[in-house]
């Protein structure tokens, strides 16, 4: 896959941008890393992820938290947000389906726990959208583009030109009319 952007010598932008995340990002500690495509590319070629992948747990004196615990959402073994529920807060979780970096299986096993360890009332708190086709933060084959206006009330359902994004577990069925308007959709 070609990238469009010159400067990275059209190489594609995963190779480029992944091999930066995984120098910087997924491994403790950082690696350094030249930022020019080639050596980025080269970098990623020469990964040993079977003999390195434990370096995502690693932490050291400068680096006391893991990678994967930076990264990971709060109490993802067992999530029940409760200090952040008694407090009233409220968040939206949108990820992408087609999210080639983390899995939308694990955010929404997530989800599910979180829900069940609330009772089924997670949604009170945490509305969380899976976004169809959506690649990781933005792009793709995808329904990215929705409003979202901050209210006293949390949304139910976001309107795209085409369809609606409905909150986990519910999702967007035809119920007829036109089938490129949002409006022929209800979340069920």
């Amino acid at each position: 896959m070609e990238s469009p952007i010159p400067p990275w010598g059209k190489k594609p932008i995963i190779a480029v941008m992944g091999s930066s995340s995984l120098a910087q990002v997924f491994t403790t500690p950082p690696i350094e890393v030249a930022g020019d495509p080639d050596s980025l590319v080269d970098f990623l070629k020469g990964f040993d992820l079977q003999a390195r992948a434990q370096e995502i747990y690693a932490t050291t004196a400068e680096y006391p938290e893991s990678a994967m615990e930076v990264m990971t959402p709060p109490g993802s073994d067992d999530p029940k947000l409760a200090e952040f529920k008694a407090a009233g807060g409220k968040f939206i979780v949108f990820h992408g389906v087609g999210d080639p970096v983390f899995s939308a299986n694990a955010t929404a096993n997530w989800y599910d726990a979180l829900n069940a360890n609330n009772g089924g009332d997670a949604g009170d708190f945490v509305r969380y959208y899976p976004v169809s086709g959506m690649a990781h933060c933005s792009g793709g084959a995808t329904l990215d583009q929705y409003d979202l206006f901050e209210k006293d009330e949390a949304p139910e359902a976001l309107k795209t030109a085409s369809r609606l994004l409905c909150p986990a577990p519910k999702v967007a069925r035809y119920t007829g009319g036109d089938a490129a308007s949002s409006d022929s959709f209800t979340c069920q």
